[in-house]
């Protein structure tokens, strides 16, 4: 059987998503809570969670009428110009003054789920405004970092811990023989400092290396 993984709202959700054979829950929003009895049933039968910081971060940016998202460096090279464009120009719109306060239940369920020894996978929510895809991703590390995971963690959680959820950890996730050689390198070293994954020199995958340049031309 596939996989398959649950967006959930609320604890009764969660219960219900476990019972039809869950591999990982995504809280949907930043006011879900699981208390620690919850968060050990998740441990014992080994079933991933995926607590994004982005959008919290992102509803915040929104409500201030903030672009500095949108000067990132990665976002700047991989989403469509129209997009930013139209983005910007919806946040100049916009009047200001609404609670710009990002909410800390997200880093919050992090911590507590880490502290429970429940296995941990990174989600971005990219697709939702202000996160992109690709850049978003890398920000989702740099704040899971923030709320207190190590930067070792935080990569495995990225790379492993998302190939061991979908049963692919025997083609992908690690670097190791007989594994396909999918490959971002970067300039820097992101266990020192993880905010490196940004810098990023080469893609390869299946062992050939990606024109980034090809990638990025708008068709």
């Amino acid at each position: 059987a596939l996989p398959f993984l649950v967006l959930i709202s609320n604890e009764e959700e969660a219960a219900a998503a476990l019972a039809a054979g869950a591999r990982g829950l995504i809280p949907a929003d930043w006011h879900v809570t699981l208390d620690k009895e919850f968060l050990e049933r998740l441990r014992r039968q080994n079933v991933a969670l995926m607590p994004s910081l982005g959008p919290a971060e992102a509803y915040a940016a929104l409500n201030r009428g903030d672009v500095a998202v949108l000067d990132r460096s990665l976002v700047q090279q991989s989403a469509p110009r129209w997009l930013i464009d139209q983005t910007r120009a919806a946040l100049a719109a916009r009047q200001g003054g609404k609670e710009d306060k990002v909410p800390a239940a997200p880093a919050a369920i992090l911590r507590a789920a880490r502290a429970a020894g429940v296995p941990l996978v990174v989600s971005s929510s990219a697709g939702r405004a202000l996160l992109f895809h690709g850049a978003a991703l890398h920000r989702e590390l740099q704040l899971w970092v923030q709320a207190g995971m190590t930067p070792a963690e935080t990569l495995v959680a990225a790379t492993a811990g998302g190939a061991r959820l979908l049963g692919r950890d025997r083609r992908v996730g690690l670097i190791q023989q007989g594994l396909d050689a999918n490959l971002l390198l970067v300039n820097g070293n992101p266990l020192e400092d993880i905010r490196a994954t940004e810098q990023v020199a080469a893609v390869y995958f299946h062992g050939e290396r990606i024109d980034r340049g090809d990638l990025l031309v708008e068709k």
